[in-house]
């Protein structure tokens, strides 16, 4: 016993196996000659080569952004929005707040946000800039390179490795997006980062200085980081990762491998924890956006069918843009050259051939790269939506392939045709050659172009410059590379978010809306850019020509960007908001201007104005009832109406600049409702702040009214002309439409979908649900607000909230089939099945032929996972559609589209 005990502690001097994993001495793993030795031995060489490459690259890139002066465009813009949006969130962080982290993941509902978040050190360390974004691109470029490199190397040899990193460098489909801010590049690097875990998972490689099973247990983990990573950076990576992880795994379960298995199964669960808090908070726009960005986009682009031949040689085609003619012929002339010397060899096996280049075959590696890069085509090729950014995640693995073809030449060929490919890719950049050799580097053109940098900045400028203390929304008519809302957002998002750029002028049925809701409007002379469809452009046109006429608007600025071009910047004379600092501290107070005598069942123009300190008016939420007046006859009618509102809607900037001792005015010049069955009489404006802060209470506190607030309501009066309701108005109305139901569902989607368009955060939704909570903590009989009050916590995916609100609506109108398929959806959304279940069949009962509610059912057979149920009554509600919508009404959605 005590020769086995001396035994062990020999062992624990030396290292020794558990489990079947060898433990080193930790010392060793510590002294710096170990890893030193292992470095010098194995990777020096080889990596100070893809160093000094890599330094090239990054080069040729900061010189093409000091030298470019474009804007980006749609994509582009919208990304950095999102990079910009998160690093103001993350500013601030509350790493142990749930709900922080659940907002956190909300503020990219319908893209993966992982580019978005770590492009944010970069912002940070070098300005909100389009340019310090692209950084995020070259330490992309550094991680796919070694990438590239280390799989060409376990799969073939070094040289293969080298020169398949090379060409990654120089390969035309790689470089047009690694000069843009999009999510591809990440996305191609994260795909190759993580095939490379998965061929050294696979095939036993080292992981660093350690070997064996623990080195096949670390890949594992590193494999599921990097699939995890991938989810958060595009859903796509499934279509280039799936078949290799899922062929590895039926392999080992066909062995009987039950540790492999284990293993692959980790890195999948891995991958689920990383990606998962991001897909449940955002799961229903995965869905939604997901059909949208396919089967939409591939009607709307006119993408072949499935059951063409066009559909599956679409990428082949491709081939060209992706590559260049010199590298891609080059590759093809050597997979002929070597494929007729082993035709040769077979044919006379006994004739030696003379000295060649042709690098020795390897069947584990071309059986590796060649089913990666065939099983990724065929599933690119299956969906219905093409484009050619799609598949390049599979061009760095196919880089190696290229590269075999490659080395069956000299070095001499190699050298040169490299050095043809850099040349004509530099001039394809060039606008004075770019045309000249476009045959040879087809595809989209990406050229530099020079000059001063367009206006956008001077737009956002001058907006902040004529209302510096509101946050303003600048209606973009233009949809063009050049300038669009989403470029001019992204410029407006770099100044502290005060200034927002939204599309309008598409939709022929809202010109006049569109033209009436915004105080900013940035139109442009010559070409309007890509408005698909002619009711788009007829809307378009009309918009900028109403804009153009309107009294109510004025030319504020202009820029000449071109010969037949220019820029112009409109503003309302009259803006609907306007905030001033007072010269003396003032309390509190609202005094209203509107006309002596008003009709009922219109919309009223009304002007209220606040003074006051800016800690009140900050997000403050004014509680506002006019009330009638008593007198001795009592009319039969309503005896008034509330025109709830936050003050300046909302949009004040936080904080306001400091002013001791002074106070703040605001105007809102805006419109309320006035109900049709209002009793006549003269009305009093009877106003209340409610705390915005809930540390706050909920007691409202009265707003002095120093001046007489009044008006008569007169059957007889004319109507007066006034501006669009605000956000939270409109709100209160939609909550009749809902509950009318599937008569009043498109006009709601239809009406949010356009406000949220005219309010670009959306603060209107949480100021109709705090004003609509403590009025109905008043009156609880008013079922109107209530529907209300639901919405707004749908939209503001408050679905605790909202399960609550709509169980009070069906308690309180048990008839309403819609109010009990509004709780069923609530409840779905959070994938409560069981409890959606009961109001599902209380629906169907009450309304046996209603599709939606059909198709509700099916949502809950498919949570069950009883797909043949899900289907069959899927078909049961398309079979009760209208004939003239069938096929093309969506089932009853939670959350209309967001812009």
């Amino acid at each position: 016993m005590g020769q086995d005990l001396g035994d062990r502690a020999g062992q624990l001097g030396s290292g020794f196996k558990v489990h079947g994993f060898r433990i080193h001495r930790f010392h060793r793993w510590l002294n710096p000659d170990h890893w030193q030795s292992w470095w010098q031995g194995r990777w020096q060489t080889d990596w100070a080569k893809l160093l000094g490459l890599w330094l090239l690259v990054l080069l040729v890139d900061r010189a093409w952004f000091a030298i470019d002066q474009s804007a980006p465009a749609w994509d582009q813009a919208e990304y950095l929005t999102a990079a910009l949006t998160y690093a103001d969130a993350l500013r601030n962080p509350q790493w142990l707040s749930g709900s922080w982290w659940v907002d956190f993941w909300r503020l990219s509902p319908k893209v993966p946000p992982l580019v978005a978040i770590i492009t944010v050190p970069f912002l940070w360390l070098f300005g909100p800039t389009a340019d310090a974004a692209t950084a995020l691109n070259s330490a992309c470029s550094l991680l796919l390179l070694g990438s590239v490199y280390a799989i060409g190397r376990r799969l073939f040899d070094r040289t293969t490795g080298w020169w398949a990193a090379l060409l990654c460098s120089v390969m035309p489909g790689l470089w047009r997006v690694r000069l843009d801010y999009l999510t591809e590049f990440p996305l191609v690097t994260v795909v190759t980062a993580a095939f490379a875990a998965l061929v050294f998972w696979a095939t036993g490689g080292r992981f660093g200085p350690w070997r064996g099973r623990l080195a096949h247990w670390l890949w594992a983990i590193g494999l599921g980081l990097l699939l995890g990573a991938g989810l958060l950076t595009k859903q796509p990576v499934v279509f280039f990762l799936g078949l290799p992880w899922a062929g590895l795994l039926a392999v080992a379960l066909w062995r009987s491998r039950w540790e492999r298995v284990t293993q692959g199964l980790l890195a999948l669960g891995i991958a689920w924890i990383v990606a998962a808090p991001w897909y449940q908070a955002n799961w229903l726009f995965v869905l939604s956006g997901g059909k949208r960005a396919t089967v939409d986009s591939a009607i709307v682009e006119g993408d072949p069918a499935l059951n063409t031949l066009d559909a599956w040689i679409y990428y082949l085609k491709l081939f060209p843009q992706h590559l260049s003619w010199p590298l891609l012929g080059l590759a093809i002339a050597g997979g002929c050259l070597a494929f007729l010397k082993y035709q040769q060899q077979l044919a006379w096996p006994d004739r030696p051939l003379p000295s060649s280049p042709t690098p020795k075959g390897d069947r584990r590696g071309w059986l590796w790269t060649l089913g990666f890069w065939l099983g990724a085509y065929l599933l690119c090729s299956l969906l219905v939506n093409k484009d050619w950014r799609y598949v390049l995640p599979y061009w760095p693995v196919g880089a190696i392939v290229l590269a075999r073809g490659w080395l069956v030449w000299g070095a001499r060929v190699r050298w040169s045709l490299l050095g043809l490919t850099v040349l004509l890719s530099v001039l394809s950049w060039l606008p004075p050659t770019a045309a000249g050799v476009a045959p040879l580097v087809p595809g989209p053109m990406r050229v530099v172009q020079w000059g001063p940098a367009l206006p956008h900045a001077q737009v956002v400028q001058a907006v902040i410059d004529h209302a510096p203390y509101l946050q303003s929304t600048v209606g973009v008519l233009p949809s063009t590379a050049e300038l669009n809302q989403h470029n001019l957002n992204f410029f407006g998002a770099a100044r502290n978010f005060q200034v927002y750029g939204r599309q309008v002028g598409t939709d022929p049925q809202a010109v006049a809306q569109d033209a009436r809701s915004l105080d900013w409007y940035l139109l442009k002379t010559g070409d309007q850019g890509s408005m698909r469809g002619r009711r788009r452009r007829e809307a378009q046109a009309a918009t900028s020509q109403t804009l153009r006429q309107s009294s109510e608007l004025q030319l504020v600025e202009h820029w000449p960007v071109a010969a037949d071009a220019e820029w112009q910047l409109w503003q309302r004379r009259s803006p609907s908001v306007t905030v001033a600092p007072l010269a003396n501290p003032a309390p509190l107070k609202l005094m209203a201007q509107l006309p002596e005598r008003l009709p009922p069942g219109q919309v009223a123009p009304v002007t209220y104005r606040w003074q006051g300190p800016a800690a009140q008016l900050q997000g403050g939420l004014a509680l506002l009832t006019w009330q009638r007046e008593p007198t001795p006859d009592r009319p039969a009618g309503r005896t008034g109406w509330i025109d709830d509102r936050a003050i300046g809607r909302g949009r004040l900037m936080t904080p306001l600049p400091p002013s001791t001792g002074r106070a703040w005015e605001v105007w809102d010049r805006s419109a309320m409702v006035l109900p049709p069955d209002l009793a006549p009489g003269r009305y009093r404006l009877w106003a209340s702040l409610l705390p915005n802060d809930p540390q706050l209470g909920d007691r409202a506190q009265p707003i002095a009214i120093p001046t007489e607030a009044t008006v008569v309501i007169d059957p007889a009066a004319p109507a007066q002309p006034a501006p669009e309701l605000d956000g939270v108005a409109q709100l209160r109305l939609l909550g009749l439409q809902l509950r009318s139901g599937r008569s009043g569902l498109e006009s709601v989607f239809n009406t949010i979908g356009r406000i949220n368009q005219y309010n670009p955060n959306q603060t209107y939704v949480a100021q109709a649900e705090l004003t609509l909570r403590y009025r109905l903590s008043q009156q609880p009989d008013r079922l109107g607000w209530r529907y209300a009050l639901g919405l707004a916590q749908v939209l503001d995916r408050n679905t605790s909230g909202a399960i609550a609100t709509f169980e009070q609506i069906t308690q309180a109108e048990p008839r309403n089939p819609w109010a009990q398929a509004y709780l069923a959806v609530v409840r779905l959304y959070e994938f409560q099945t069981d409890a959606a279940w009961p109001a599902i069949q209380q629906a169907l009962v009450l309304a046996p032929r209603v599709p939606e509610f059909h198709y509700l059912k099916a949502v809950a057979h498919a949570q069950r996972w009883e797909l043949g149920r899900a289907i069959a009554e899927l078909r049961i509600g398309q079979s009760l559609e209208p004939a003239a919508t069938q096929g093309h009404h969506p089932p009853i959605g939670l959350i209309p589209p967001t812009s």
